[in-house]
């Protein structure tokens, strides 16, 4: 799906969750796209559990490092050069 297809949808699905009692799961394999629209995860590998819980702590578990920061210097690579 493209980059502004993706967005539409993905912002549509957040709105119609926000109602009560609303749930939505999802399967991604865009971290970016899960930290931006996720609160909680399970991370699979193998068809095994190997985290799961609130959406920043499972990813730094699955991943043993800091996944946010390494997220945070890829955006580096669109800023402007002097």
């Amino acid at each position: 799906m493209d980059v502004t297809y993706q967005k539409q949808l993905f912002d549509l699905i957040n709105d119609w969750r926000r109602a009560p009692g609303r749930a939505v799961i999802t399967v991604v394999h865009d971290l970016n796209l899960a930290r931006m629209y996720g609160t909680h995860a399970l991370l699979l590998n193998n068809g095994r559990a190997v985290a799961q819980g609130e959406i920043r702590a499972s990813l730094t578990e699955a991943y043993s490092m800091d996944v946010l920061s390494w997220l945070k210097s890829m955006l580096t690579q669109w800023e402007s050069e002097e």
